[in-house]
């Protein structure tokens, strides 16, 4: 999986997850999502600490975290990587 992928997979993700469609995912939100999917490639980091995981927020952790998970920096991420 591609960058492109992990962040379409994301962002499809975040809009299902986006209820009330503020852009934002509430923990309630977020919880009820993760929920159904039920795995690390979702999740989100508050970075301001306002009880919220912001669109802007969501996409920066996104690119944090399939960094971290490309442990061999080839760009792409294998099924192991994605374990």
């Amino acid at each position: 999986m591609g960058m492109l992928d992990f962040e379409s997979a994301r962002d499809s993700f975040f809009s299902s997850a986006d209820r009330d469609g503020d852009f934002a995912l509430s923990g309630g939100e977020l919880m009820n999502a993760l929920g159904s999917a039920d795995t690390q490639m979702f999740e989100c980091e508050d970075g301001d600490g306002d009880g919220l995981c912001g669109y802007s927020e969501y996409l920066d952790f996104g690119q944090q975290l399939f960094q971290q998970l490309d442990a061999d920096g080839d760009g792409w991420l294998s099924p192991r990587e994605l374990q």
